[in-house]
């Protein structure tokens, strides 16, 4: 490991060797005469027996360093011992602006006022109880905060009891990236409840969903993938300005990940478009007897208030027709632009959805036909002429859609990236196809899917995850042998 004191633009460099354990009070030797100086501090995996030295360090006056990072040995989260609470004097550290503390419970100071960048991660349980009042109180120093990070931050609330609602909203004009992982539900809930944010800012919030060792686990996991990302966001999304102005949304429901993704138009005075993403990961393929999970429940539930323009879907085959699709974007007459991909998936449920004669019965003239703007529809990676439904679905319901808008302007591009598993039966699909469509839509584009000029006008995450088996999960094992180890300080 290395131990280096950065002053100014130079980086002092005490050791390099691997696997060399520099002690504490070495280390702090070496940094003692420096501190006026230093810039910027880093300690990795310290023990919990050094934390009285890690405290008479915040002791010492270091009046320009500006990024502080320190973590805890990752023994401090297995143990339930005595928290390990850090306080930082704003006298002491007039110029702090960057703050990383790991297994560590950060005591609320005015010197939080001053930080633009704070990282929380695995907030350890222990004695005395962390809760949410804690939260609440760091949150309400961030007045300058531009980058926040809440990694694993437990609190010991019931999350069945009603948390105070008379808290008054925390604005929070600079921020610009808000990123939440893997905490509680009521956690998540409290922080996005509490904070007023720019319409420009970048919020992310992530569930990785560890493997179930035992029946109650499983329920638990069952009942999670029911509840799904919507379970996250407060009833009252006030203070989430994102979700009342998004007009694109991408949408992921993969065997292991269900994610949704909302973006709004960039601002007129920053040029920045904001964005809100929350995404749910889990180890393996649910059963859906366990877990029926309501596909578009997420999109209709976080994003009915806002002007959804353009909706790009990435779902697995055997989902793709367990989707009410007619009942997810009927609630959004503004969109205009639709992208489904599906490998080997079966297209003509998209376009059965879309056809007025899908109505229940009952439904009004006016609301027959869902949509009504939609102008681009682009089907991706489904299946061609091994599906012989298809293209009569397709005639008919651009057909039926032309009769029920009459003058209104129907669909202007039709696109059709299809798969086909026969090299000879390709030209036979796309001649069929154009022979039966090419009256119905103004640009009418069939394509075999294998050609990666296809899927250029996709964003990256579609052409990364078209193969659904292909998703890079979170291990949080690797995660805790990288940080296992001997205590050491980087300074």
């Amino acid at each position: 490991m290395a131990v280096a004191v950065t002053i100014g633009r130079r980086q002092l460099v005490y050791s390099c060797v691997p696997q060399v354990v520099v002690p504490v009070s070495r280390a702090l030797q070496v940094m003692t005469p420096h501190l006026h100086h230093i810039r910027c501090i880093t300690l990795l995996a310290i023990a919990q027996l050094h934390a009285p030295e890690l405290a008479a360090l915040l002791r010492h006056s270091m009046p320009v360093l500006q990024s502080f990072t320190v973590e805890m040995d990752v023994k401090a989260e297995r143990t339930e011992a005595t928290v390990q609470a850090l306080e930082i004097a704003p006298e002491l550290f007039p110029a702090l602006q960057e703050l990383d503390l790991t297994r560590i419970h950060l005591l609320p100071s005015r010197v939080l006022r001053q930080v633009s960048f704070l990282n929380l991660s695995f907030w350890p349980l222990g004695n005395p109880p962390l809760a949410l009042e804690n939260i609440t109180a760091i949150l309400q120093e961030l007045v300058n905060i531009e980058e926040l990070k809440l990694r694993l931050i437990r609190c010991m609330d019931d999350a069945d009891v009603p948390q105070p609602v008379d808290l008054p909203r925390i604005t929070l004009p600079r921020l610009r990236k808000l990123l939440v992982v893997d905490c509680p539900t009521h956690v998540t809930k409290h922080v996005l409840a509490l904070l007023s944010l720019p319409p420009s800012s970048r919020i992310t919030i992530e569930r990785h969903v560890s493997e179930p060792q035992n029946q109650f686990d499983m329920e638990g996991l069952a009942e999670m993938l029911l509840e799904g990302n919507r379970a996250l966001i407060p009833g009252d999304r006030s203070g989430l300005p994102i979700l009342f102005h998004a007009t694109a949304v991408d949408i992921s429901m993969l065997d292991f990940m269900h994610g949704i993704t909302a973006t709004s138009p960039p601002a007129t005075e920053t040029g920045e478009s904001g964005c809100f993403k929350c995404q749910l990961s889990f180890p393996f393929v649910p059963d859906p007897e366990d877990a029926p999970i309501r596909l578009l429940d997420d999109f209709l539930d976080i994003c009915h208030a806002a002007p959804v323009e353009v909706v790009h879907v990435v779902v697995h085959a055997d989902n793709l027709p367990n989707v009410d699709w007619r009942a997810g974007l009927a609630p959004f007459p503004k969109l205009r632009e639709l992208t489904i991909v599906s490998y080997d998936g079966e297209a003509h449920h998209i376009f059965a959805a879309l056809n007025p004669d899908s109505a229940p019965e009952g439904t009004i003239k006016e609301e027959r036909v869902i949509c009504p703007r939609l102008r681009k529809l682009s089907i991706v990676a489904c299946k061609a002429s091994s599906n012989a439904a298809l293209l009569p679905a397709v005639a008919d319901c651009l057909e039926r859609r032309q009769t029920e808008l009459q003058e209104c302007e129907g669909l202007a591009e039709l696109k059709l990236y299809l798969r086909d598993g026969e090299a000879a039966e390709e030209h036979d699909w796309k001649a069929s196809f154009r022979v039966a469509l090419e009256q119905l839509v103004d640009n009418l584009i069939c394509e075999d899917s294998h050609a990666l000029s296809a899927l250029s006008h996709l964003p990256t995450i579609y052409n990364s995850s078209i193969h659904a088996d292909s998703v890079n999960l979170y291990s949080r094992t690797e995660l805790a042998r990288a940080s296992e180890g001997e205590s050491y300080w980087t300074i």
